[in-house]
């Protein structure tokens, strides 16, 4: 990836070279992989911080980042991500979280901490591809935009496209 300079933490770039994808030891499946020379993405921002095997390099007096194509988020065309420019990759969704009630059925006022969940909810905005398993199968998602859905923190990561905030 090629990283943007205006950034100290970059969480998004232009692909500039794959690999040949993983190969399953048992099934010797190789799965492709899915980001392509000149995608831009978005990538999460523990990346640079040599986590789970990503490499912040330079190149040609350019800074790059190594990120294997499961730490990438989204891909997009145009300046900048919007619902109507993003891609998902295979397996992957993104929610528009849903404002927790502020008020009960019977109009009682709920203060933050009245119902401390520890999941989440949020309304399924856009689906990648099916995922594929060890041999190379497909696995239909089971979720489709328009779906709301409970999730659990901590397994997302916070994207913020124009005014709204989304989590994938």
């Amino acid at each position: 990836l090629l990283l943007p300079k205006a950034k100290d933490k970059p969480d998004e770039g232009e692909v500039i070279s794959v690999g040949p994808g993983s190969i399953d030891e048992e099934t010797g499946f190789r799965t492709p992989i899915w980001a392509e020379v000149g995608m831009k993405v978005l990538h999460g921002k523990y990346g640079v911080e040599k986590v789970d095997g990503v490499e912040k390099v330079e190149y040609n007096g350019e800074d790059h980042v190594l990120v294997r194509d499961d730490d990438i988020l989204l891909s997009y065309s145009g300046d900048e991500p919007t619902l109507e420019t993003i891609k998902m990759p295979r397996g992957k969704v993104l929610l528009k979280l849903i404002e927790a009630a502020t008020e009960s059925e019977a109009g009682l006022l709920l203060s933050k901490g009245a119902a401390t969940s520890d999941t989440t909810v949020g309304e399924v905005v856009a689906v990648g591809d099916d995922d594929l398993d060890r041999s190379g199968n497909a696995v239909p998602m089971e979720l489709e935009v328009g779906d709301i859905v409970r999730f659990r923190y901590g397994n997302e990561v916070k994207l913020d496209l124009g005014k709204s905030e989304f989590r994938s």
